[in-house]
């Protein structure tokens, strides 16, 4: 069967350009060349086999064999379906596919769904052979759900020498072995506005002792600001000192949530309560934005994704400012951001798994240079070049912070913690309230107390 013949040989050519990392779009489009036309018959409707080269040909072939997916997972299918639930990645995923198609003859159907119950929704919808994606986004804290779902494949080609950070191969490694391709990441950054200091501090006791001597020009309402009611951004003060397993996170041995480290950080925070008087019942990481654009702030954590905001400030008003990592609390308690990797896994279910790992190859690779400009996210690819260059101390912090778990446990900590933080910013006492924290959320982890460690 010629057409079979010329199917298997355009796969190969998928499974080749796998070889390729961030930054190898033009291996990738010679590849994708030869595979469109390998892959791509004058006539897209034409079904007939025609037979090997000095063959006798063979009868028809059902059509629904190439209008779906190919019954053979080597076979080159007539189209993908990825999932995802963010909706800033619509015009990426339009642009990308669209590419992708041109390249290899797929097409690329796209579903923006909801993320409630999201991966209960993929695999209810595999496993009874309906309307499923080849791939989908999703994020680490979902991966051994995933996993054990059957919702996975291994990923191929991934790691440092493909041009991604040791961190990011970690993000996506699951009991020894790389479930998913990684994408972009949330992370917390330090933001400071040139008009007033020209560098990032080395520890947060250099902003206080900045606030002390800092005389005022009756603009500036705060030195240093966040929301303190973000978890996310709250994390800093203690997330070199938590463990949540290990350093994939996925070894529900090696949990700690409360020491004399993490103590320590907590009570640093308090003071920082004391000290900066940050007001919690407005604050909002909108609100924290613009008292920094309009000059009221002069330091500011903010997500990563919130920079895209001061650059349009910095082009429309002149707005002069510096992003870099986060800085330690002082010179014996270590400042560590919590981190979130958004990778492409390719489901296990799908009819054509070599295929959609090109695709998701594709997406976060290959066309990775487009990313921020079209959707705002930061890619985990190390060495883009970005119009702004103040995202390389994004990509740098991602690299440096702590990975949200794996574990299917752990998932409720975060929940269990936000009060923490808000009770000890308000003036608890500190260890009596980590102490309480630690036995309810250990329990809620199924762990006796005295049984977790580092």
């Amino acid at each position: 069967m010629r057409k079979r013949w010329l199917q298997i040989m355009a796969a190969a050519g998928l499974a080749a350009a796998l070889l390729s990392g961030c930054g190898g779009k033009d291996a990738a489009e010679e590849t994708g060349q030869d595979a469109q036309e390998q892959a791509v018959p004058e006539e897209q409707g034409e079904l007939e086999e025609q037979g090997e080269p000095g063959g006798q040909g063979e009868p028809e072939e059902p059509e629904d064999i190439w209008d779906g997916y190919a019954q053979d997972g080597s076979s080159l299918p007539r189209r993908l379906t990825l999932w995802y639930t963010q909706s800033e990645l619509s015009d990426y995923f339009l642009q990308a596919a669209e590419q992708f198609s041109m390249e290899y003859g797929i097409e690329v159907q796209l579903e923006q769904v909801s993320g409630v119950d999201y991966i209960e929704s993929i695999y209810q919808a595999s496993v009874e052979d309906g309307a499923f994606p080849d791939l989908y986004v999703t994020t680490t804290d979902m991966l051994e759900k995933a996993k054990l779902a059957g919702l996975t494949v291994p990923a191929e080609g991934i790691g440092q020498g493909q041009g991604l950070p040791q961190k990011a191969v970690d993000a996506v490694t699951y009991q020894g072995e790389q479930v998913a391709y990684p994408f972009y990441s949330d992370t917390s950054v330090l933001v400071y506005n040139t008009a007033y200091v020209q560098s990032a501090p080395a520890t947060v006791e250099d902003i206080k002792t900045f606030s002390e001597t800092f005389e005022g020009d009756g603009k500036v309402q705060n030195i240093f600001a966040w929301n303190v009611n973000d978890i996310f951004l709250n994390y800093f003060v203690i997330g070199n000192y938590v463990n949540l397993g290990g350093p994939y996170g996925d070894d529900s041995s090696q949990i700690v949530v409360n020491s004399e480290q993490i103590q320590a950080g907590m009570t640093y925070f308090q003071q920082l309560s004391d000290f900066f008087a940050l007001d919690e019942t407005t604050a909002s990481e909108e609100k924290i934005v613009q008292d920094f654009v309009s000059g009221s702030t002069i330091y500011a954590i903010i997500r990563d994704d919130s920079i895209g905001v001061l650059e349009e400030a910095a082009a429309q008003t002149g707005l002069g400012y510096g992003v870099a990592q986060i800085p330690d609390m002082s010179a014996e308690l270590v400042s560590r951001p919590l981190s979130i990797t958004h990778s492409v896994v390719v489901n296990g279910y799908s009819h054509a798994p070599g295929a959609a790992a090109r695709l998701a190859q594709f997406v976060t690779q290959d066309y990775a240079g487009q990313l921020y400009e079209l959707s705002g996210n930061v890619t985990v690819c190390s060495g883009t070049e970005f119009s702004n260059p103040q995202l390389a101390q994004a990509q740098a912090q991602y690299g440096e912070a702590l990975e949200v778990s794996k574990i299917i446990q752990t998932s409720s900590y975060w929940l269990q913690m936000e009060p923490v933080f808000m009770d000890i910013w308000n003036g608890e006492d500190v260890a009596a309230r980590m102490g309480a924290a630690e036995s309810a959320i250990l329990a809620s982890m199924g762990i006796a107390a005295g049984e977790s460690g580092a």
